[in-house]
């Protein structure tokens, strides 16, 4: 039995074939988070700025998953993240 060839989605998302095949198995499709970290480098902008603006704007979006103490480990939604972002970039210029 040969292997269906699966395209990932984008090369911002970028997910292995084997971790693809793994999330299927575990649970079905579940839509991709990116840390904090990661989102701040896309952007070009210190991680403790996005931070701080996912903090003190009003309609930024709330993470989605949150692990250890003082939510240290914060995971987004990139699309409803990137769409805040180009809002707000947008209303400042």
């Amino acid at each position: 039995m040969r292997a269906k060839r699966i395209s990932v989605s984008t090369a911002i998302d970028r997910e292995t074939l084997p971790q693809f095949y793994q999330r299927i198995r575990n649970g079905g499709t579940r839509k991709l988070l990116r840390s904090l970290q990661e989102l701040a480098e896309e952007f070009g902008v210190p991680h403790k700025t996005l931070q701080a603006k996912l903090a003190r704007c009003k309609g930024a979006p709330k993470p989605i998953y949150s692990t250890g103490r003082q939510q240290r480990n914060t995971w987004y939604d990139p699309q409803e993240v990137r769409a805040w972002w180009a809002a707000m970039t947008k209303e400042q210029a």
